[in-house]
């Protein structure tokens, strides 16, 4: 984004992404061409995301992504449920 964006706006764009896509492994390229982010604030959002909520709320792995196919590291909504109240 050409303009500064604060941490707690990306967390909240990645995981209304996330819940919107939920149950859905999701590469952190498409998470960003479908948000109009960078990588690097994907990856901010996602490791602020992990940090401030249990653990347990995102899953991340090496799988296939279902936006594009590719098999690479992805993230997906947990099973304990929801992100809501993030940021």
């Amino acid at each position: 984004m050409a303009y500064e964006v604060s941490r707690p706006e990306l967390e909240r764009r990645v995981s209304l992404y996330l819940e919107t896509t939920d149950g859905s492994w999701s590469c952190r390229d498409c998470i960003a061409n479908s948000l109009a982010m960078t990588l690097n604030e994907v990856k901010l959002a996602l490791l602020g995301l992990a940090r401030s909520r249990r653990r347990s709320s995102v899953d991340f792995g090496r799988e296939v992504c279902e936006a594009c196919g590719m098999e690479t590291a992805v993230v997906r909504l947990g099973p304990n449920g929801s992100l809501r109240g993030v940021a």
